[in-house]
């Protein structure tokens, strides 16, 4: 509700009636900077219930640039429960569809034997530090190895895998070449 229509009335009297507007129809109303627009909550909710649906994550810059402080907070507090989960940095959340894209992502990773996240972040449309901190919790660290950048973790059988390939090379030029390879990817 855009209140710049009824800027010629005193904004005491423009709260007052969104505030009766708001106990009679028992819907909560977040205000908006400067107090020239309010929002309903239930409609916001609605929208990230569908952003959240088909989205790995939803960034909720937009109302924490357009709603008070204390109204952002109001609205973090009332976030849908069944659409996101508690991962987040920022104003980015992490959806329940794109925690179960990360688990699925984490499986694949098993079994080629590492990850990158920059590759991730890419395909599952997520920040870096959101997928760092999701990461940090699903995968343990004891089980492989970072590069150099710790942007590719690579699991321990692969690893052991790669070394058995190099040594099973019987021409010790190819296997320093395998070995200087196997080393550069590793240090980034």
């Amino acid at each position: 509700m855009n209140l710049k229509n009824f800027d010629y009335l005193p904004p005491e009297f423009n709260n007052r009636v969104i505030k009766y507007i708001s106990n009679s129809t028992k819907q909560v109303f977040l205000s908006g900077k400067n107090n020239t627009a309010y929002y309903s909550l239930k409609k916001i909710q609605k929208q990230i219930n569908t952003e959240a649906a088909k989205n790995t994550s939803i960034d909720l810059k937009t109302y924490r640039e357009r709603l008070t402080e204390n109204d952002f907070i109001k609205l973090i507090k009332n976030l849908p429960k069944g659409y996101l989960t508690p991962y987040r940095k920022g104003t980015q959340w992490l959806t329940n569809v794109g925690l179960l894209k990360v688990k699925n992502e984490i499986e694949n990773s098993k079994l080629i034997g590492y990850y990158s996240l920059p590759a991730l972040s890419e395909k599952l449309n997520l920040k870096k530090v959101l997928l760092v901190e999701i990461l940090d919790e699903f995968i343990d660290k004891r089980s492989g190895i970072f590069d150099k950048n710790r942007e590719i973790f690579y699991y321990l059988k692969f690893l052991n895998q790669k070394i058995e390939q190099i040594n099973s090379i019987a021409n010790p030029d190819k296997k320093e070449i395998q070995i200087n390879l196997m080393a550069k990817e590793l240090n980034g």
